[in-house]
């Protein structure tokens, strides 16, 4: 799983920063650490993928998270995810 970026590009150099293959997001949706500038989180597990927002964000918040899975050896081959929500 890699995040996409603002511009477009994936973002295949940052550490996991969530459970299991999974990533903490600040507001402009860069990976950030669990924190005080976290908004939400992508994470995947069992087949599954979960998004869910930092405990201090408000109801009402809107985000959009972007994200591909790729294969390793052949980067050609990914499925692309954008998902608009509103947290509540």
């Amino acid at each position: 799983m890699y995040p996409v970026k603002e511009d477009g590009t994936w973002d295949e150099t940052s550490e996991y920063t969530a459970n299991g293959l999974g990533y903490w997001f600040d507001g402009k949706s860069n990976v950030s650490s669990y924190g005080d500038n976290c908004v939400y989180f992508i994470e995947s597990g069992e087949g599954s993928v979960f998004v869910g927002r930092y405990v201090n964000i408000a109801s009402g918040t809107i985000i959009k998270a972007h994200f591909v899975y790729a294969m390793i050896e052949d980067h050609s081959r990914y499925v692309e995810f954008i998902v608009s929500g509103t947290m509540e």
